[in-house]
């Protein structure tokens, strides 16, 4: 009895001791002086951004909707626009625009689904939604001049003026429009990359300096058009019903693709460089080289008129060139109009004439042709003609081989 009695004080005192510890390690109970803050993230914080809405927004009597601070917006529905107004107005430089997945879709004498609609703005962004069937631009940053704009992930449908209309130093990415009056029109020294345009009058063009990279056009009026110093890489312009790629003065089209436009396959203005570039199947021309232009590397195969016709001081190198001409008349591979052309280097097969020139004093050597009804055709006279014959034969590096 004397032990069970030990025991039982021994267990009483230990928690008597555990109950004193924890109470040492837990602190004080009593609140900390001073008025009571909040401990988690305000509302601010977790949303930082302002909603597209009739309180935060206003219109007025040109836009349903108005940004008129630099920030992020962001859309949490659909818009259906009004006749006479434009969908959202942009009167802020700094502004990043959210269209979270929704759709602005225009009406009847509606103005543009978002514009930019005061001049010296800049630094406006725009990304993932679409804007349709405004019976003006689907999205206007370019008409009030805005520099350094951002377009990306938007779809332009059915807008009665341009899908995407863009100011200088700005850029457009995996964007799609179709059925737009022009798809994608951009400004001085602007990037697109990665965006299809179909059934405009005019898929893409750019100012001077403009850059198109991994794009489609197909369906268009014009599929590309560049100007002075502009460059297109990576490129497809396929089944439009003019010319499929316009290239401007000084421009540079490289590994590209022209393939069975109604027109032209590609149009390179004077000083412009074409290299490594497919024109097939187009109904006239593959490519039709201005003055001092460069051709080089491409493959010109199947189309109806010439597959390459240059006009002076070019140089058409390095081709292959096969069965162009297939249209009623005398057409060639290589079609030299002017002079003070080198034609070097390139490797012709069938068609009805291989290499031909209209004028005079143009270097041909080192090239070679099979088949067809007049090979090497009416390039005597002034011009410097390596000479012709076969390759067991000729002994002269210059020749020109037939076979």
């Amino acid at each position: 009895m004397e032990n069970l009695d030990r025991r039982m004080l021994l267990a009483g005192l230990g928690l008597v001791g555990a109950a004193a510890a924890a109470s040492a390690s837990a602190g004080s109970l009593n609140p900390p002086p001073g008025p009571v803050a909040a401990t988690g993230k305000t509302t601010t914080e977790i949303e930082p951004r302002t909603a597209i809405n009739a309180t935060n927004t206003p219109g007025n009597a040109t836009s349903l909707f108005r940004i008129t601070q630099p920030g992020s917006y962001y859309l949490v529905g659909n818009i259906v626009g009004v006749s006479g107004k434009h969908g959202i107005a942009i009167t802020a430089s700094g502004v990043t625009l959210d269209l979270n997945g929704f759709q602005m879709a225009g009406v009847t004498l509606s103005l543009d689904g978002i514009s930019a609609t005061v001049g010296g703005l800049t630094n406006i962004a725009v990304c993932n939604g679409s804007v349709d069937s405004w019976a003006g631009s689907g999205i206007d940053l370019g008409t009030q001049g805005v520099i350094g704009c951002r377009i990306a992930d938007v779809r332009a449908r059915g807008n009665a003026q341009y899908g995407i209309k863009l100011k200088s130093d700005s850029i457009a990415s995996n964007c799609t429009t179709t059925g737009n009056a022009q798809g994608i029109y951009t400004d001085t020294n602007c990037a697109v990359s990665n965006c299809t345009v179909s059934s405009s009058i005019l898929g893409m063009s750019a100012n001077n300096g403009g850059i198109f990279t991994n794009c489609t056009a197909y369906g268009n009026g014009i599929g590309f058009s560049l100007q002075f110093g502009g460059k297109l890489t990576n490129c497809l312009a396929e089944g439009n019903f003019t010319t499929g790629i316009d290239a401007g003065l000084a421009a540079t089209v490289s590994n590209c693709s022209a393939y069975a436009n109604t027109g032209v396959g590609i149009l390179a203005n004077d000083g412009t460089i074409v290299q490594g570039c497919l024109a097939g199947n187009n109904s006239a021309n593959g490519i039709t080289a201005a003055i001092g232009c460069t051709v080089r590397a491409c493959h010109v195969a199947g189309n109806q008129l010439n597959g390459i016709q240059s006009d002076s001081n070019g140089q058409i190198v390095d081709n292959l060139c096969d069965g162009n001409g297939l249209a009623a008349g005398t057409q060639s591979n290589i079609l030299i109009t002017g002079n003070a052309c080198r034609v070097e280097g390139n490797a012709v097969t069938g068609g009805d004439r291989g290499i031909a020139t209209v004028g005079g004093g143009n270097l041909i050597v080192r090239n070679s042709v099979r088949g067809g009804t007049n090979p090497y055709a009416g390039i005597a006279g002034s011009n410097d003609v390596g000479p012709i014959g076969s390759a067991a034969t000729s002994t002269s590096p210059w020749a020109n081989i037939l076979f």
